[in-house]
């Protein structure tokens, strides 16, 4: 039901002219609960599957970077990599789904997560990884490590 409620508002936000004065973020209200949601027990898998994929929504998107506050950020980065290095194959399949874009948006200081975005992929392609592994995922993966391609061009 939260995801719904965030998708209906990101919806809206989006057709608000530029020029209209800020608002609350929609990250703001809601990050403490998707962080919360991340968190709990395995039996609650598909929750905690919402809320990672609600989480990428809300910060892997153009209306979100360029105002998004770095207090916000750091948490949302904790979270993506705590879920990366999770163990758990279809928490890190659903960051993959959903975070795309997180390295072509600018956010200030995703650069913290390229070690473990990198890790995961490489365990995906293994030779040895005999996990049946959806052809979608393997897309985005390849889409994530190829938005990194330049980074060494800005980091010499």
């Amino acid at each position: 039901a939260c995801s719904s409620v965030i998708d209906l508002v990101l919806a809206t936000e989006d057709q608000i002219p530029l020029s209209t004065p800020p608002i609350i973020p929609v990250c703001q209200i809601f990050l403490p609960w998707l962080i919360e949601a991340c968190s709990v027990e395995e039996k609650r898998n598909r929750g905690r599957l919402v809320a990672y994929s609600t989480l990428c929504k809300l910060f892997c998107r153009l209306q979100t970077a360029p105002s998004v506050e770095v207090e916000l950020l750091v948490h949302f980065y904790r979270v993506i990599r705590q879920g990366l290095h999770s163990g758990h194959s279809s928490v890190i399949w659903t960051i993959f789904r959903h975070a795309t874009s997180i390295f072509g948006l600018g956010l200030p200081g995703v650069n913290v997560l390229i070690p473990a975005f990198v890790t995961q992929i490489s365990h995906l392609f293994r030779a040895d990884n005999k996990s049946n592994i959806p052809g979608d995922v393997q897309y985005k993966a390849l889409q994530i490590l190829s938005s990194l391609i330049c980074v060494p061009n800005h980091f010499p």
